[in-house]
């Protein structure tokens, strides 16, 4: 009745089949169960700690052109329309810097830890990743809006701190426990 199999044979092949081979063919040895998730996970957690970086980065920027503006015009310069073109003043690129961040690199981070979080494993990741994804939408608006409405100003720089806050509980909601990394033993 056999062909020429074992039972343990037809078994591996009919694993394998099944596409569940790494627990049958020695996931211990590997630890493939132990890191199951694992590298979404830390994508998530990178992804989350980037963005909270980047709210830093626009801080800095923001303040390299202001304090620029600030010495140009102490020392006589003047800036107006005419001028609009031109890099007159030590930080201008500033001002381009906190541009270009805010409304494609912290957004694109924030989708693509969104989409990162609904594989990452993590309890509460798609909560805090929609929450990242939602604060960065609202500030980008009010930073837009904020070139008509001079005032929106003061609320675009609270909401940065709220930004960073929520990121950073995003990526410690990955954070893995000490005992947990350390395993038995």
């Amino acid at each position: 009745m056999s062909r020429g199999c074992s039972a343990r044979s037809r078994r591996m092949s009919f694993s394998l089949v099944r596409g569940t081979w790494p627990e049958r063919l020695g996931a211990s040895m590997i630890g493939a169960s132990a890191t199951k998730g694992v590298p979404m996970k830390s994508a998530y957690r990178i992804l989350a700690y980037l963005i909270a970086l980047e709210v830093v980065v626009q801080a800095a920027a923001i303040a390299f052109a202001t304090f620029g503006v600030l010495a140009y015009v102490d020392g006589g310069g003047v800036l107006d329309k005419a001028s609009e073109g031109e890099h007159a003043f030590t930080g201008a690129v500033g001002f381009m810097v906190h541009s270009v961040n805010g409304e494609r690199v912290i957004p694109i981070l924030a989708v693509v830890l969104l989409f990162v979080a609904y594989f990452a494993r993590v309890p509460g990741a798609v909560l805090w990743s929609a929450v990242v994804f939602l604060t960065t939408l609202v500030q980008v608006v009010l930073g837009v809006a904020a070139g008509a409405v001079p005032t929106l100003g003061w609320v675009h720089g609270a909401l940065a701190i709220a930004l960073f806050v929520v990121a950073v509980i995003a990526a410690r909601k990955a954070e893995v426990p000490a005992a947990v990394e350390a395993g038995p033993g």
